[in-house]
C-alpha cells in the first residue's frame, strides 16, 4: 500500500508541475514578444546568458564614436552587463534569481527576468569528471558551482575568464561599428531538387521493383551503407558498402574542413538511392542527448505535452530551438499503478538542419533521422534471447565511443566518450623506440600499426620491421586503454546505481575498431568479464549476409547501419514535424500517380480496341444489309413455306390427339411375325391397354394397370387333319417365347373347308 501511495503521490507532482510549468511557458511567451532580441554571437562569453540579460534594468549605453538611432538602442559588451550600483554581477546570484523566478514566476524588482531555461554556462557542463560521465545531467544531479564573475571592464574586455561552451563560437572580437539585431530563426524547409530526378520510365520502372530499407552512418572517418528488404520470412541483405574518408588537412578552416567533408559524402551517396528507398540516418555528438523517462500512464495526446516537460531540464540548450522524439518503450506495472517507459532523443534543430542539406542536395528525402543508441537498440531487441538480458554494447567509433545500456529489451542509457580509436593511433604515433635510431611512426603507419597488430602484450617478444617490439606499442597504448576502461567502469556503477541494476550480463563491443587484435582480450581481462563481438547481422537474424565475404572479418563496424535500416518505427524521430511521415505521403502520391497513369493508359487501349471493334461491326452490318437486299425474294418464299409448314403441323397435331398409335405396336408385330408358323394365317391384330376400375366407387374412372392386351384373330388352314395340331404348336410357340406374360385361347371354329378360326389373347 506505501508503494501505490507513493507512486500516486509521484504522479500527483508530476501533473502539478506540468500544469505550474505550462502557465510559466505562457508568461516567458509573454515577456519575449515584449522584450527586444539580440544576437551576441559574436561575444563568446555572454552568448549563453543572452536572454536574461537584456531585460528591463539593463542600461543600453552607446560606446564613444557611434551614435544611436532613434528606433533602437545601439548595444556593446558592457551595456548588456547589468550594473547594479558599481560592481559586476556574480553569476551565482544570476543562478539564485533564475531559480526564484522559475519558482515564483517573473521578477517585479529584480533586474533578471525567467524568460528563457537556463543558459548553458548556468547548468552543468559535460565533463570528463571521474565522478559523472560525459554529456549526462540528470534530475538529481548536484547543483553547479558558483561561476567565477565576468569582469565589465570596457578598457580589458580580454580579460574575462572564457565560459566553457560547445560547439566554439565565430569570433571573440566585438564589431561597434552598427547595433547588433539577431536574425529570426527561420523554419527548415526541405525541397529536394529535381534536376537530377531519373526519367519517367525509370521512376515507374523502380517503383515495380520496390523498395530497399537503407541505413546510413556517417562516421567521422567512414561512411557505411546497409541495404536491407523486408519479406514475409524476415529481412535480406541486398548490397552492403563503405567508404573511408580522404584526409582533410588540418590548416584548412573549420568551414572549409566541413564543406570538403559535406563534397566526399555527397560524391559517394550520389547515385546510391532510388527513388522510393526507406533511408534512415543517425545524428551524433554532445548535443545528441538520448533519455529515458518513468511517466504515468496518459494518453497519447497528453504525451505530447507532458515529454517535453519532463526532458526539458536534463538540455544544455534550449528546447525551443530543438528537435525531438520518442517512443513508449514498454509499460510497467507496479501494484496499481502503471508507468511508462518513454526513450527520448533531442537535438539542435540546427544541426538537423545541417544534415538534411546532404540529402537536399541529393534530391531524396530521408523517412527517419535518429540518433545511434537507437540505432544499437534496434539490433540487440531483435533476439529473443538478449531481450531477458541486461546488456552493455561499446561502440568504438574513430573519434568518440558510445556505450549504450539495454535491460530487457528497453534502452535505458546512453553515454558518448570521447576516448576511441584516434586515441589509440596517436598513442602508437608518440611512441618512443629505444635503442632504436628511427623517427616516431607517422600517421599512415600509426594507423597502419593499428589495424594490423592492435594492442599487443607488454611482455610481448614479437618484433617487426626495423626491429621494433610490439611490448613498446603496447606501453604507449595502456595509458588510452585504461582511460577507455575507466570510462566503462564508471559507466557501468553509475548505471547500475541509478537504475538499480546489480549487474550486466552481456558486454559486447562493435564499430570500426572492434576488431583489432588483442582488445576484446585485453577488455574481457581488465573488465573481468566476457566480451563478446557484437555481429549485428548474425544477432537480427538478417538473411544472405554470409554470402558477402568482406562481412565475415569486418561485420561489427556495421553496426549502426543495421540498426538504422531495420528502424520502420515512427518514434523517436528527429526529422521536422513537417517532414514525418512525407516519405510514406510522397511514396502513396508515386503510387496513386503512376496508378493513375496506369488507369490512363488502360482506358485509352480499351477505348481503342471499342473503337477497332465498332468500325468491324459498322463494316459487317453494312454487308449484312447488302446480303438482306439481295435475299428479300428469297425470304418472302420461305416466309410462305414456313406458313404451309405451320398449317401441316396445325394438322398433324390434330391427328395425334385424335388417333392413338401404340409406340409399341411395332414391336409386337415383329415379335409375333417370327412366331407364326406357315400353316396358320392372322387376319386381325389388336392391340390396347388393360384397364380396371376399382369395386365400391360407381363414378371411378378406369385406371390403367400397365398390362397391354393383343388379341390375334386367324385361321388354320386345313392339311389333312393336323389343322388342331397346327394351332397347338402355335400357342406353344406363343406361350415358350417368354415375350407374353400370358397366353389364353377364347374361341374357335372349324369352317365348312375343314379350316379352323381362333381368337388368341396375348398379355404383355
Amino acid at each position: 500500500m506505501k508503494d501505490i501511495l507513493d507512486d500516486f503521490k509521484e504522479d500527483l507532482e508530476f501533473l502539478l508541475q506540468a500544469g505550474e510549468r505550462r502557465k510559466i511557458e505562457e508568461r516567458r511567451q509573454h515577456a519575449k514578444k515584449a522584450a527586444s532580441s539580440v544576437d551576441v554571437h559574436d561575444f563568446p562569453d555572454l552568448l549563453h546568458i543572452q536572454s536574461y540579460l537584456y531585460r528591463p534594468g539593463v542600461k543600453a549605453e552607446p560606446e564613444s564614436g557611434v551614435a544611436p538611432s532613434e528606433d533602437e538602442t545601439p548595444l556593446t559588451v558592457e551595456s548588456l552587463i547589468p550594473r547594479e550600483e558599481s560592481e559586476p554581477p556574480n553569476l551565482s546570484d544570476v543562478w539564485d534569481e533564475c531559480v526564484l523566478a522559475d519558482s515564483a514566476g517573473p521578477s517585479e524588482t529584480g533586474h533578471y527576468e525567467m524568460a528563457d531555461p537556463l543558459p548553458e554556462p548556468l547548468r552543468e557542463t559535460p565533463t570528463e569528471s571521474p565522478d559523472r560521465p560525459v554529456s549526462v545531467s540528470f534530475s538529481d544531479s548536484e547543483p553547479p558551482a558558483p561561476a567565477p564573475p565576468i569582469s565589465a571592464s570596457p578598457e580589458k574586455p580580454d580579460d574575462r575568464p572564457a565560459v566553457q561552451q560547445e560547439p566554439a563560437p565565430r569570433s571573440a572580437e566585438p564589431r561597434p561599428e552598427a547595433p547588433i539585431e539577431a536574425p529570426e530563426r527561420e523554419p527548415v524547409h526541405y525541397t529536394p531538387k529535381k534536376k537530377d530526378e531519373p526519367p519517367a520510365w525509370k521512376k515507374l520502372w523502380t517503383s515495380m521493383q520496390g523498395h530497399s530499407l537503407i541505413g546510413v552512418d556517417i562516421g567521422s572517418h567512414a561512411l557505411k551503407l546497409v541495404h536491407l528488404r523486408k519479406g514475409a520470412a524476415g529481412f535480406s541483405l541486398s548490397a552492403v558498402s563503405c567508404h573511408e574518408f580522404e584526409p582533410i588537412p588540418e590548416e584548412l578552416a573549420e568551414a572549409e574542413r566541413v564543406e570538403k567533408r559535406q563534397e566526399q559524402i555527397l560524391q559517394f551517396l550520389k547515385g546510391k538511392f532510388r527513388h522510393l528507398d526507406y533511408i534512415t540516418s543517425a545524428l551524433t555528438g554532445l548535443e545528441v542527448i538520448y533519455r529515458q523517462l518513468n511517466l504515468p500512464r496518459i494518453s497519447k495526446k497528453e504525451l505530447l505535452e507532458a515529454v517535453p516537460w519532463a526532458v526539458r531540464k536534463d538540455l544544455p540548450y534550449e528546447l525551443d530551438s530543438a528537435a525531438l522524439g520518442f517512443e513508449v518503450q514498454k509499460t510497467v506495472k507496479k501494484g496499481r499503478a502503471e508507468k511508462l517507459k518513454v526513450g527520448t532523443v533531442v537535438a539542435p534543430s540546427q544541426l538537423v538542419a545541417e544534415h538534411l542539406q546532404i540529402y537536399q542536395k541529393l534530391g531524396v528525402l530521408p523517412a527517419k533521422l535518429t540518433a545511434v543508441p537507437v540505432a544499437i537498440w534496434n539490433v540487440i531487441r531483435r533476439d529473443k534471447a538478449l531481450l531477458q538480458k541486461k546488456v552493455l554494447v561499446v561502440e568504438i567509433g574513430a573519434r568518440r565511443s558510445h556505450l549504450v545500456f539495454i535491460n530487457q529489451g528497453v534502452l535505458d542509457f546512453h553515454r558518448e566518450i570521447t576516448t576511441a580509436a584516434q586515441d589509440f593511433i596517436e598513442a602508437i604515433g608518440n611512441t618512443i623506440f629505444y635503442n632504436l635510431d628511427m623517427p616516431q611512426p607517422s600517421q599512415a603507419e600509426a594507423v597502419t600499426l593499428w589495424q594490423t597488430h592492435g594492442i599487443p602484450g607488454e611482455n610481448s617478444e614479437q618484433t617487426i620491421d626495423g626491429g621494433i617490439k610490439l611490448s613498446e606499442i603496447g606501453i604507449s597504448l595502456r595509458p588510452v586503454l585504461e582511460r577507455l576502461i575507466n570510462e566503462i567502469r564508471r559507466s557501468i556503477d553509475y548505471y547500475r546505481e541509478k537504475f538499480q541494476v546489480e549487474s550486466i550480463d552481456c558486454v559486447f563491443i562493435s564499430g570500426g575498431s572492434a576488431c583489432v587484435p588483442g582488445l576484446q582480450a585485453r577488455l574481457a581481462d581488465m573488465l573481468n568479464t566476457q566480451v563478446e563481438l557484437l555481429n549485428p547481422f548474425q544477432i537480427a537474424g538478417i538473411k544472405k549476409w554470409e554470402t558477402h565475404e568482406t562481412l565475415l572479418t569486418c561485420a561489427p563496424r556495421f553496426t549502426i547501419a543495421v540498426g538504422l535500416a531495420m528502424d520502420l518505427s515512427g518514434g523517436m524521430n528527429l526529422l521536422p514535424v513537417e517532414l514525418q511521415g512525407m516519405h510514406r505521403l510522397h511514396k502513396i502520391k508515386k503510387i496513386l500517380r503512376y496508378s493513375a497513369l496506369v488507369v490512363a493508359v488502360g482506358i485509352g487501349l480499351s477505348t481503342a480496341f471499342l473503337t477497332l471493334k465498332m468500325q468491324q461491326i459498322t463494316a459487317e452490318l453494312s454487308h449484312l444489309q447488302t446480303r438482306y437486299i439481295k435475299m428479300e425474294p428469297v425470304r418472302q418464299e420461305f416466309m410462305r413455306l414456313k406458313g404451309l409448314q405451320d398449317q401441316l403441323q396445325q394438322k398433324l397435331d390434330l391427328y395425334r390427339s385424335k388417333i392413338f398409335v401404340n409406340p409399341n405396336a411395332v414391336q409386337h408385330l415383329r415379335a409375333i411375325s417370327n412366331l407364326v408358323p406357315p400353316s396358320i394365317a392372322l387376319t386381325s391384330v389388336t392391340i390396347a391397354p388393360l384397364t380396371s376400375v376399382e369395386e365400391g366407387e360407381e363414378d371411378a374412372q378406369p385406371q390403367k394397370t400397365g398390362v397391354e392386351k393383343i388379341v390375334l384373330r386367324g385361321i388354320a388352314f386345313p392339311a389333312r387333319a393336323l389343322e388342331g395340331p397346327n394351332l397347338a404348336e402355335f400357342l406353344l410357340k406363343l406361350k415358350n417365347s417368354g415375350y407374353f406374360q400370358s397366353i389364353e385361347m377364347v374361341g374357335q371354329e372349324t369352317q365348312a373347308n375343314g379350316a379352323i378360326a381362333f381368337v388368341i389373347n396375348c398379355y404383355y
